[in-house]
């Protein structure tokens, strides 16, 4: 009996997860969504400093077209 019951533990040992496993799953998980909250904020600034740029840019270009139209 306890030979079979050591051949099935051996055979399913691979997929057991252990406390310690889970514990250290959870923080590579807090650590990458640390990491990945980091990232957003970063890109959010990125996107936020590119909208800017394009504004300025579209702003320039009526001021020069309006600048244009009441010339002629």
């Amino acid at each position: 009996m306890e030979t079979k019951i050591e051949k099935q533990f051996d055979l399913k040992k691979d997929v057991l997860a252990t406390k310690q496993d889970l514990s250290e799953v959870k923080t590579e998980l807090k650590l990458l969504i640390a990491e990945l909250r980091t990232d957003i904020a970063n890109q959010k600034s990125e996107i936020i400093k590119w909208l800017f740029i394009f504004w300025v840019g579209q702003l320039a270009a009526m001021i020069a077209i309006a600048e244009l139209i009441i010339k002629r």
